[in-house]
């Protein structure tokens, strides 16, 4: 889960982690770029998206896809 808030990534990390799965979570786009690089396992990665930083998300997002074939999932702040 990449989410730059900290509350936001604690709650969020802990309603998922409620459901039985197991959640890596990052602050921002570039630690995630370094934890697919570190050779973590990761299924799905979940990005937090605002007006505000789409392009940084999606440059990051990019970079992921040319390590790894992964699922992006974005969400927005309401």
């Amino acid at each position: 889960m990449v989410e730059n808030q900290a509350g936001a990534r604690k709650m969020g990390a802990g309603t998922i982690r409620s459901f039985g799965y197991q959640i890596l979570s990052v602050e921002g786009g570039e630690m995630a770029v370094q934890l697919v690089a570190s050779g973590k396992k990761v299924d799905l990665i979940l990005m937090e998206i605002d007006t505000l930083s789409a392009n940084e998300v999606c440059q990051s997002a990019q970079h992921i896809l040319n390590q790894e074939e992964v699922p992006i999932l974005f969400f927005a702040p309401r």
